[in-house]
């Protein structure tokens, strides 16, 4: 009778070892990209800022829903210098019409940055509406 040899691991307990990492890697929670609560939170104070009817604080609401989208779309990969050049390289992630609304939402934003437009409560209701959708797409609540 041959002497079993116990002086390392058997083929058995590597290939146990390894089929555990594997599952490990496929099943185990991932590292959050985001707080959803904090993020959550963080929206609802922009969104009360239009809930004011005071156009001057639904415009702050649009450029601050526009720089939360900006740190989601930071924050879920998308690559680029601006906000723009992040949204083309993320563009395959929306549905074409949604996409343009978006483009929509951030050139009003651009538009109130720059020329201090008025905005009505409306358009601002629906900025956010929108980049809310988006964030919300991109993983964030």
């Amino acid at each position: 009778m041959a002497k079993s040899n116990n002086s390392g691991p058997t083929i058995f307990t590597q290939l146990g070892k390894a089929l555990l990492g594997l599952f490990k890697l496929i099943f185990s929670k991932k590292d959050k990209k985001f707080n959803h609560e904090q993020l959550l939170a963080q929206f609802g104070t922009i969104e009360k800022l239009v809930e004011s009817n005071d156009p001057i604080h639904a415009a702050q609401a649009v450029v601050r829903a526009d720089s939360f989208l900006d740190l989601v779309m930071k924050k879920s990969g998308a690559r680029g210098e601006t906000f723009g050049e992040r949204l083309k390289n993320i563009e395959s992630r929306f549905e074409r019409s949604f996409y343009q609304q978006l483009w929509e939402a951030h050139k009003l934003r651009n538009r109130i940055a720059h020329e201090h437009p008025e905005v009505s409560i409306a358009q601002a209701k629906n900025s956010l509406e929108t980049f809310r959708r988006a964030a919300s797409i991109l993983g964030a609540f």
